[in-house]
């Protein structure tokens, strides 16, 4: 590994915590600048309060509950709507059941005899839902952690919070503004979060019931909206572990290591399509690329795919060992960085002419930090590309600290280095779940990290624009960021 990148020339990150980036050097204190940006940054570290955490109630009667009960048979229903929704609700095994003919009896029988043999090929069939998400979910440690999933508005400053009591807060910047907590009787398991683009009200959560869709209202002054705002997205089989909207915001695609089809739902028309082909077992990852003419997608096993959203052609591409744990698209689209289970290297998938493999480009093998002693890098647990294309930040498996890369213009092959590692206020502190803001920030970007204490940090980046190295606020209209100068 020695012909790209390593850990190697990784700046130590000293003790104390880290607070920012200014220029290329990660520090342990906030410039009072800095400082004042993020004191209009709501504090959504403490876990709600018991007087928001009223029980989700949920009635036979209610419209919303109904999608999450079993169906029974209702007076009057004609055979044919009855074997319908059977099949509606269980498939082939629900139709099977419905029917008390011998045949049909048979014909149950080899039907679960052929899918007992499946889990024997995929052994994370045998899974519980939770066991399923902890082993698929970007998010560390999934099952303990304070904070399990972070989303982050497309084009406002909101951000969504998924905590481990099965509730979701949506915060902003603004002040005043009312801050929702949602909560539901058929919302266990929260796993990811995904805001629509070009709208400011829905955002789809995947849990362990598959996909729910809530409307919250950004002019409403409710802050536990009731369960008439979420509508489940009917069709995907077991827990969503991870879900994304297209960049028009037109579609919503989501998956389940369970579930060997992607399904893709448009919510204007309320029609929900797949796509899938054989092998993987299901689908643990999907991401849509920024340009919208591509969708990743990864599986348990070795295969990965990436489709063609024009005609859903996919081309088919295998791991040499393990399966891809974390991707993360260029904001070109051009670029697919992603790291498997089971090596610790960076690869990188160009859709450039004359690409056709994927190449290393960096090596991620731990090394030890002299500060502390301990070892960081390592098995990639999540990758986030920052919207401008000049941050990379990288949390692992096994070792604590949190890795930034500077990515500069152009292919990647060396065009990565180390900016340095992020370390928590506390020695035993580890990040759980990383996204970048994505409407942008006035000092470059900001890093926002779910540690394992429950403390939500939001990290300034101050670093030049893709054209500029000069100082990235020189412009703005407060005289004290002009401060910092960034030429990294």
């Amino acid at each position: 590994m020695t012909d790209h990148p390593s850990l190697g020339n990784a700046p130590d990150p000293g003790v104390g915590g880290t607070a920012c980036e200014v220029g290329g050097l990660l520090i342990p204190s906030l410039p009072p600048a800095l400082a004042a940006v993020l004191s209009s940054y709501p504090d959504c570290t403490a876990t709600p309060t018991s007087d928001q955490m009223r029980p989700a109630a949920a009635t036979k009667s209610s419209i919303t509950a109904e999608a999450f009960l079993p169906r029974s048979k209702t007076e009057g229903e004609g055979w044919l709507q009855s074997l319908l929704a059977s099949w509606w609700e269980g498939g082939v095994e629900g139709l099977l059941q419905a029917s008390e003919s011998p045949l049909c009896l048979k014909l149950l029988k080899l039907w679960r005899l052929s899918w007992s043999l499946y889990p024997s090929l995929y052994p994370h069939l045998r899974l519980s839902n939770q066991q399923l998400i902890q082993q698929f979910s970007s998010s560390h440690s999934w099952q303990e952690a304070p904070i399990r999933c972070l989303a982050w508005h497309p084009h406002t400053h909101k951000l969504a919070v998924g905590y481990n009591d099965d509730t979701v807060k949506v915060v902003t910047s603004e002040g005043g503004a009312t801050q929702p907590l949602l909560k539901f009787a058929g919302m266990k398991g929260v796993a990811c979060l995904a805001w629509q683009p070009f709208a400011a009200s829905q955002l789809a959560v995947g849990c362990s019931s598959g996909v729910l869709l809530w409307t919250v209202d950004p002019a409403s002054v409710v802050s536990r909206p009731s369960s008439s705002c979420v509508v489940r997205l009917e069709g995907l089989q077991g827990p969503a572990t991870s879900v994304c909207w297209s960049p028009d915001g037109k579609l919503v695609a989501a998956c389940s290591p369970s579930d060997t089809r992607v399904h893709i739902w448009s919510p204007a028309s309320q029609a929900c399509s797949v796509v899938h082909r054989r092998g993987g077992g299901g689908v643990t990852l999907a991401s849509w690329s920024p340009n919208a003419k591509c969708l990743f997608t990864a599986t348990p096993a070795s295969v990965f795919r990436v489709w063609e959203t024009k005609g859903w052609t996919c081309d088919r591409w295998s791991v040499g060992a393990g399966r891809v744990a974390a991707a993360a698209w260029a904001p070109d689209s051009l670029q697919l960085v992603f790291a498997t289970t089971d090596e610790p290297v960076l690869y990188c998938l160009s859709f450039q002419a004359g690409a056709e493999a994927a190449v290393p480009v960096m090596d991620l093998s731990m090394v030890p930090l002299p500060s502390s002693g301990e070892a960081a890098g390592g098995l990639v647990q999540d990758l986030q590309w920052e919207p401008t294309g000049r941050r990379l930040a990288v949390s692992f498996r096994e070792t604590a600290p949190l890795l930034l890369l500077r990515c500069r213009p152009g292919p990647l092959p060396g065009r990565l280095s180390p900016v340095g590692w992020i370390i928590g206020q506390q020695s035993t502190e580890r990040p759980n779940c990383i996204q970048f803001q994505q409407a942008g920030a006035a000092m470059g970007a900001i890093l926002s990290i779910g540690w394992s204490s429950g403390r939500l940090q939001q990290l300034p980046l101050v670093f030049g624009g893709p054209d500029s190295e000069g100082e990235v606020w020189s412009q703005h209209p407060d005289p004290t960021l002009n401060l910092f100068s960034v030429s990294d």
